[in-house]
């Protein structure tokens, strides 16, 4: 990549943020990255994440961004800390570039494993100034194909986040509705891994909220008849609960953080 017009035609720049589509929030964004190179492909991830809410912007996000070729670029913009505290951070990993603050969310995204690059982005203000033009620098900086280690200073202390884990016992798991997607599908934290793991293909007893017990997995949406509920590992490899052709959320009244017990026999 570089930062002549004829040749960014092909960069991607992808973006997700808590800002919602009715204010002007979105288009500035935009135009930022237009202004910082003119010529690229954005792609809106989401702009619905629930304010402020780094952990459904961290969910939605590791469940895409390596759908997308390398030398994307990713902003995102999900914050919960004060302004003045606001630190603007580069990562590099498997080809990907991402820009983001430094406020956890990062964290939730990659595994410790993981172990990516983080590198602190030189900015004077807080808030949405300093990320415009954080973003705007560091946007010209990768497209023109110069090291990324010298975007700014590595960062060995990224701000780390505690993410809900499914709780287990030899017989029993307690898992967390972390999810509702737009169907009112409502996605656990317990993955398919997890459950063989201490199922060991034994029979099991699903429930939550006081409803019938589910008493087995699905395939997919389909495997039972139209309103009838259904439980499955989805592509993603984690536990759902939905309603075929219906909004298990509202029929069901499932919110997020609400319990799913499973108990083995």
């Amino acid at each position: 990549m570089n930062n002549k017009e004829g040749n960014t035609a092909n960069t991607i720049v992808t973006l997700m943020t808590d800002m919602g589509e009715r204010d002007y929030y979105v288009a500035q964004l935009r135009g930022m990255v237009h202004s910082a190179v003119s010529n690229v492909q954005l792609v809106d991830i989401t702009h619905q994440v629930n304010s402020f809410d780094i952990a459904e912007g961290a969910f939605i996000f590791k469940n895409c961004w390596n759908y997308f070729p390398r030398k994307t670029i990713h902003l995102i913009y999900v914050n919960d800390l004060d302004v003045e505290d606001l630190r603007i951070v580069a990562v590099q990993f498997r080809g990907h570039y991402f820009i983001g603050p430094d406020n956890g969310i990062f964290s939730l995204i990659f595994d410790e494993k993981d172990n990516p690059r983080f590198y602190h982005l030189k900015s004077k203000n807080g808030g949405f100034n300093a990320y415009k033009i954080a973003i705007s620098k560091a946007i010209k900086h990768i497209v023109s194909g110069a090291p990324f280690s010298q975007l700014g200073k590595k960062v060995k202390d990224p701000l780390q986040r505690i993410t809900l884990q499914a709780v287990t016992g030899p017989d029993q798991m307690k898992g967390t509705v972390i999810h509702i997607d737009k169907y009112g599908n409502a996605i656990v934290n317990i993955t398919k891994e997890l459950f063989k793991k201490i199922g060991q293909d034994r029979s099991f007893e699903l429930s939550f909220k006081g409803h019938k017990p589910i008493l087995q997995l699905a395939d997919n949406y389909c495997s039972v008849t139209t309103g009838e509920t259904v439980c499955f590992f989805n592509e993603q490899g984690f536990l759902e609960i939905a309603i075929n052709k219906g909004d298990a959320a509202a029929m069901l009244s499932i919110e997020k953080e609400d319990n799913v017990h499973i108990r083995f026999f």
